[in-house]
């Protein structure tokens, strides 16, 4: 292994996760936005940032590294300055020559070991998650680099994101039940969207052939672990496209995806049970006809349905 000689003045801040002393040294780590580092304290080299200067001793009886010995606890954010370097069994370590106490924890984080396990906890207190869960942190970056790959490909072909109202006075764009609620300046009762569908293809008669929506929609029916009544959805509408052309877009998007986001095609989700499944999302995708497809899995032929036959056709839904 090739150590490299180690760097002066390396400044860093963040959360302290880890503690231990060893009697005239002590060990820490130091979380931030990016990851975790070491850190070292020594009793001979620890001087602390006050707002009356850089100090080694706060009075005689407490010195700096006394005062990270007592007063410094796991969830506390500490700025720190020092030395940077390979410890003997390789880690990167920051030797402390000053640091600065940010901010004090109030209560204690979660057992680090054990972590949260009650999973209502994980999901009223998302930021204890984050702090304890690696897994959880990297997903939220993940949906972050997802979004922001989702937006480039609509770009690159040529699409424009806009904005349409959440607000509105009656649900349009889909048939679902929605939210309502009631406007005390216009004292008039407004629902919360349920699709952006209406207000887009509205933009495409106002001369934009190509748009997209990435944004909040709101259903006010059933849940389960693949559906919940407040949900980010993406949607988009081209001028002069076909559905085959939409098939054809719709598989591009994902090998863009996929291979920007360097996924495996065979993701695990959930049913509507709560059972994980493989789902393959390797193009190109197969096609089916939708009449064919429902007559071979219930035997009923929509084609053989006409207007005025919605009571028959819903009987023999319902018989089936």
């Amino acid at each position: 292994m090739i150590i490299p000689a180690p760097i002066d003045n390396a400044q860093t801040a963040g959360r302290i996760t880890l503690y231990r002393s060893f009697g005239k040294i002590a060990f820490a780590r130091l979380q931030d936005v990016s990851g975790e580092i070491q850190i070292m304290f020594s009793r001979e080299n620890c001087q602390i940032i006050t707002s009356e200067g850089v100090k080694k001793d706060l009075s005689d009886e407490v010195s700096a590294y006394k005062f990270i010995e007592k007063l410094i606890d796991v969830g506390d954010f500490i700025g720190i300055s020092g030395e940077l370097f390979l410890t003997h069994k390789g880690e990167l370590t920051i030797f402390v020559s000053q640091f600065q106490l940010l901010s004090k924890a109030i209560r204690p984080l979660p057992e680090k070991f054990h972590g949260i396990k009650d999973e209502e906890v994980l999901y009223r207190q998302r930021y204890l998650d984050l702090i304890a869960h690696e897994d959880t942190y990297n997903r939220f970056l993940f949906r972050s680099r997802f979004i922001k790959t989702l937006r480039d490909f609509y770009h690159e072909n040529g699409f424009i994101e806009i904005e349409t109202p959440v607000l509105g006075s009656f649900a349009s764009g889909a048939a679902a039940a929605p939210f309502a609620t009631h406007h005390n300046d216009y004292d008039h009762d407004f629902v919360l969207r349920i699709s952006p569908e209406t207000n887009l293809k509205k933009a495409t008669v106002g001369r934009f052939e190509r748009v997209f929506e990435i944004g909040k929609q709101f259903r006010n029916e059933g849940s389960d672990p693949s559906h919940m009544q407040e949900f980010t959805s993406v949607e988009h509408y081209a001028a002069y496209w076909n559905f085959e052309d939409n098939m054809r877009f719709t598989e591009k998007m994902f090998e863009y995806l996929f291979n920007k986001l360097n996924l495996n095609t065979i993701v695990q989700i959930k049913d509507k049970d709560g059972n994980i499944r493989d789902v393959n999302f390797a193009t190109p995708w197969q096609r089916i006809d939708y009449i064919k497809g429902v007559r071979d899995a219930c035997g009923i032929d929509i084609a053989e349905y006409v207007i005025g036959d919605e009571a028959r056709l819903r009987k023999d839904i319902r018989d089936k």
